[in-house]
């Protein structure tokens, strides 16, 4: 049997970008389909190369399967922490599993259309035809389906990519649309995004040693450009005392939702938070659900 290195590599690509960008989608990552085609490109590659080894049983093969999938990964969507990687490789291929579940059900059932019976020639109904028929099912059923397998499989928390413009500099966040979130600026009423200091620090430098105490920021801030910029924001929470953000004013905002058009917002203001607001990386930003409506 004669395989054909560049063909193989072209399947691969194929079949790796439709699976993880199934998985971006409902895991709600932001999606890049330059990143993941890279991604499926590097796996592809991994998967071709391998092929040139011994055959060392079939632990080595799986295990081998499973570090490029989480190799594409990395490069698709960058995760944050070691747990975000290990859900969008485990769900990448859990999905696999069902792509192939799949294409061996269109194998069976060509082979018994064509010869009566599933097991003569079940071998030879493979075809290029049935990836593409495969792919091209996986999208629509992602696609179209998305919404119920978030709502009954997934975090029912809705997110959102933003990117936030101070001068000539900016920085993405990923955010938590959050109902129960109703700050606001006390003087204008503008919107307020809460995103950890460590995601947003190119905006606004300042020595990390005090970025836990708003008020002392404040003071040193004022000695800088920002200082028409600032804001105290007062706050409460469940289960805390009541306590006080600093407020930057920023330029503006666009706030954007996979396969959305994008939401402008002007002159919001940006509050630092200092600590982490969730411990798998899914988001390090928090902003009133109200803002998107």
């Amino acid at each position: 049997m004669v395989i054909y290195a560049d063909v193989l590599f072209i399947i691969n690509v194929l079949m790796d970008t439709t699976l993880m960008w199934a998985a971006g989608m409902l895991l709600k990552e932001k999606i890049r389909i330059l990143r993941i085609l890279l991604g499926a490109s590097a796996g592809a590659a991994m998967y071709i190369a391998s092929l040139f080894f011994p055959y060392s049983g079939p632990v080595f093969q799986i295990l081998l399967t499973v570090f490029s999938i989480a190799l594409s990964v990395i490069i698709a969507y960058r995760p944050k922490t070691f747990m975000k990687l290990v859900h969008i490789t485990l769900l990448t291929v859990l999905l696999a599993f069902i792509a192939s579940g799949a294409i061996i059900s269109f194998m069976v059932l060509k082979t018994y259309w064509i010869y009566g019976n599933v097991f003569e020639g079940i071998f030879k109904a493979f075809s290029y035809k049935i990836l593409i028929i495969t792919s091209v099912l996986f999208y629509i059923v992602i696609k179209t389906g998305r919404k119920y397998f978030i709502k009954t499989a997934s975090d029912p928390r809705q997110y959102c990519d933003i990117t936030v413009y101070i001068d000539d500099k900016r920085a993405e966040l990923r955010a938590l649309a959050d109902t129960g979130n109703s700050l606001k600026d006390n003087l204008t009423g503008k919107d307020i995004i809460v995103a950890e200091y460590s995601a947003v620090k190119k905006l606004i430098p300042i020595d990390e040693s005090i970025n836990d105490d708003s008020v002392e920021m404040f003071k040193v801030l004022s000695e800088t450009n920002f200082k028409n910029r600032l804001r105290l924001i007062p706050f409460k929470s469940i289960g805390s005392k009541n306590g006080i953000l600093l407020g930057v004013k920023a330029d503006r905002a666009e706030i954007s939702f996979q396969g959305n058009s994008k939401i402008e917002k002007t002159e919001v203001i940006l509050c630092l938070f200092s600590g982490k607001m969730d411990f798998d990386g899914s988001f390090n930003a928090i902003i009133n659900y109200e803002i998107l409506i």
